[in-house]
């Protein structure tokens, strides 16, 4: 029995009749349509016949799960030539090719952190991780199957009672610990969602969850010893989803509660994907060493320290931190790229309210000051 079916991602033996059912939905038409920037023609009724006959073609050129996996880099490849200026990494020297890791990431954009981990990793001779994704995103069988195609799979965070949500977070951890112990890797966010106010902290619930199915066969430090820990720190120089999330953390500040559309996280996702990033770095910290005694609280502390200690300063950090606090810290930029950061700042506030652009420009200072907090 396989009882990982429900969370798991698809296996080789699945993957061409769950494309042949992606062929015949609307949804992913209309997703094709945007992440094309093809709009224009989504009137045209030849295009969806057209959509049709690439994910058939697709379907017969895919065997398995790493022939998806390579198909699934050169479109991440493409989002790297047409919406980054630089990108980057560092930290590769920490890792070997033949071992498996348990990365811990912090979160600004819903498909594209993994995403672009998994493709620098690949192209240095590492197999891909395996993705976790809150079920949040879920809540369409095509989002489900499209995420689960690319090695993705599900934490169940709700449920109609206490029990149902603990057996949810069970299964996860299970199947988390299975994947590492069968020399896979696996990435997960340091905290549930995205750090919209760009405060990258790790919440102990996300360790004690992976630890759940594993919680009395060691010392807390020895088992998360055991899974190879490696902080991963991604920097966006732009985040073309800056004014969303400015704009749900004031509607969170004034109401207390922030009631999202039914079409928001495709949304984002396709701005994640369509717009201009400037430059992006992911920076890879080797993996961490965690003494005898420890728990949860102080592991998660240790980990946000080291992402944040390696978060990589890009020049809109800078400028908006200067614009906030009407001074500059020490920085290693050229005037003229500070200059081109305030500008993109004025374009962006245009016409928001006083609230949404101080969040707005949080988002880019707060890396700063939690560096500033560690120093101090």
């Amino acid at each position: 029995m396989d009882k990982f079916k429900s969370i798991r991602p698809f296996g080789d033996h699945e993957i061409k009749a769950v494309l042949d059912s992606l062929s015949n939905n609307e949804t992913i038409f209309k997703l094709f349509i945007k992440t094309s920037n093809l709009e224009f023609l989504q009137n045209f009724p030849f295009v969806k016949s057209l959509l049709k006959r690439k994910i058939l073609k697709l379907k017969d050129s895919i065997n398995n799960v790493d022939d998806l996996q390579q198909y699934f880099k050169k479109l991440v490849q493409g989002v790297i030539d047409n919406t980054i200026n630089q990108f980057s990494y560092s930290g590769l020297e920490h890792l070997d090719p033949n071992s498996n890791y348990l990365f811990i990431s912090n979160h600004r954009d819903i498909t594209l952190d993994p995403a672009l981990l998994n493709f620098v990793i690949n192209n240095h001779g590492h197999k891909t991780s395996n993705i976790a994704v809150g079920n949040n995103l879920m809540s369409h069988a095509w989002a489900a199957n499209l995420m689960r195609l690319n090695k993705s799979f599900i934490i169940q965070r709700d449920g109609s009672s206490k029990k149902d949500v603990y057996e949810g977070l069970n299964l996860a951890s299970e199947f988390i610990n299975v994947c590492l112990e069968n020399n896979e890797s696996v990435w997960i966010a340091q905290r549930q969602g995205r750090a919209k106010d760009g405060i990258d902290t790790t919440d102990p619930a996300i360790l004690k969850m992976i630890q759940l199915a594993r919680r009395k066969s060691s010392s807390t430090a020895a088992y998360f010893n055991k899974l190879k820990v490696v902080p991963v720190s991604i920097a966006y120089e732009y985040d073309p989803n800056d004014i969303l999330k400015a704009k749900e953390l004031a509607i969170l500040e004034e109401q207390g509660r922030y009631d999202k559309h039914p079409n928001e996280d495709l949304d984002s996702i396709v701005l994640g994907i369509n717009q201009p990033k400037g430059d992006v770095h992911i920076s890879i910290q080797a993996p961490m060493i965690f003494n005898e005694g420890e728990e949860h609280k102080v592991i998660a502390e240790k980990i946000t320290s080291s992402i944040v200690s390696n978060y990589k300063i890009q020049p809109s950090n800078i400028a908006a931190y200067s614009i906030l606090n009407k001074d500059t810290p020490e920085h290693c930029f050229q005037a003229a790229q500070i200059t081109k950061s305030r500008e993109y700042f004025q374009k962006r506030m245009a016409g928001l309210a006083p609230r949404v652009q101080n969040n707005l420009l949080l988002q880019y200072a707060n890396p700063i000051m939690q560096v500033q907090s560690l120093i101090n």
